[in-house]
């Protein structure tokens, strides 16, 4: 079980790890009444967090908690380990790499590119700014392009 929360307070995520953990501590309790609630955690749990004080009060030990600092954004990064690490569970090192790489060249689009008719951060800006400023959108429509991104924008 991997707890990803940054602070870990959000309640659905602690409601959720909490509720996980009580299942795994009575279902390995009956295959193995020995087995104590600290040894289930630390070997089946780990956290992506910065609150080490608090991973720790939850019973995840300290070398099964993938740290980032605290000035990354939680739920918006998804390039530091709170987005990384499940991420790379799921679809592999070659497509978190080739994702990097895309991460990489829009950094390095909107840091060389000049002419801003080819900086795609800057247009994107633009048409946030034309569409909010000038024609007066109260709204922005996210769309997912892929089946696998439907819930998206429920995590927006």
């Amino acid at each position: 079980m991997i707890i990803l929360s940054k602070t870990f307070t959000t309640s659905e995520t602690i409601l959720n790890a909490t509720t996980v953990r009580e299942w795994f501590i009575s279902s390995l309790h009956c295959t193995n009444p020995s087995l104590s609630e600290k040894q289930i955690i630390s070997s089946h749990f780990c956290a992506v967090s910065t609150e080490l004080a608090k991973t720790s009060k939850f019973g995840i030990i300290e070398s099964r908690v993938f740290c980032f600092w605290d000035w990354v954004g939680g739920r918006f990064s998804v390039s530091s380990a709170i987005g990384m690490l499940p991420l790379s569970i799921v679809f592999g090192r070659s497509v978190i790499e080739e994702f990097l790489g895309g991460m990489r060249n829009i950094d390095h689009n909107f840091k060389n590119e000049k002419d801003p008719k080819k900086n795609a951060s800057i247009l994107l800006g633009l048409i946030g700014f034309y569409n909010k400023t000038i024609q007066h959108y109260q709204s922005k429509a996210i769309l997912p392009y892929s089946q696998g991104l439907s819930s998206f924008f429920n995590h927006i």
